[in-house]
């Protein structure tokens, strides 16, 4: 992903403010191959989204963040390597440029960087939740087009802001091998909000799926009743007493 990513941006490595948008279409790719493995977070906030909507657990999620650092690092490196010396170092001084490295628009404040991060994470995540939402598990063939047009289409409002990163990985790889570490934060703030907040509401507010059939034992009676929230079963067990006995099915 950082090398698709960064390569955009070999003939653009002396121009000034940000270069948002050159990765937009190697989310789709991506998907196509490893999304049937490990659903292709690619992404630590994907990731901080999954825990939230309980696709995945807090250990699994670490070794998912992880995964994604070390991916940044390494293809930014690698980058490095088949790239000539004299684009990566433009400076007189021999001093690294700031090739690949996400950046705010010089009029924007911290505050409306990590906000414009954060919205354009919202949307991503969005998506995101919808994919993964069981009413739609019959709708994943054009899931990687989903993607890509979601990421080509942020990246095009929200790239001239701050290079619409929305992904800490791919912000943390150039500025590991570059050193220009001005305004990283915003891309860990930005994102990981953004994602938090987002997951969480669409958890809140459109989660009623029916996630699966409890069998209830009541005075030796048995019923099928399908859940149609995380907080029916709790919503159950309050109306029927507790002396209700719930196993999933």
């Amino acid at each position: 992903m950082q090398v698709t990513t960064c390569s955009m941006e070999l003939t653009h490595a002396e121009t000034e403010g940000p270069r948002g948008g050159f990765f937009r279409v190697r989310a789709t790719p991506l998907n196509c191959l490893i999304g049937h493995i490990s659903a292709a977070h690619l992404n630590p906030a994907v990731s901080v989204a999954a825990i939230i909507l309980g696709k995945i657990n807090i250990p699994m999620a670490v070794v998912y963040i992880l995964a994604e650092l070390s991916g940044g690092i390494a293809g930014f490196g690698l980058l490095q390597v088949v790239t000539p010396d004299s684009i990566l170092r433009s400076k007189s001084n021999g001093s690294c440029c700031a090739l690949c490295v996400t950046l705010p628009h010089p009029e924007l404040s911290a505050f409306q960087a990590v906000l414009a991060e954060g919205l354009a994470t919202s949307v991503l995540i969005l998506v995101v939740c919808a994919v993964w939402d069981k009413r739609n598990e019959r709708n994943t063939d054009s899931v990687p087009l989903r993607f890509g047009f979601t990421v080509m289409a942020i990246a095009a409002a929200e790239g001239p802001y701050t290079g619409a990163s929305m992904n800490p990985a791919r912000s943390l790889g150039p500025v590991i091998w570059t050193g220009v570490w001005d305004s990283h934060w915003v891309y860990w703030v930005g994102p990981i909000v953004g994602a938090v907040l987002t997951s969480f509401m669409y958890k809140q507010v459109f989660d009623r799926t029916p996630a699966h059939v409890i069998q209830v034992t009541e005075d030796d009676n048995e019923q099928a009743i399908p859940l149609q929230s995380n907080r029916h079963s709790k919503e159950l067990e309050a109306e029927r007493g507790s002396n209700l006995n719930i196993t999933q099915a």
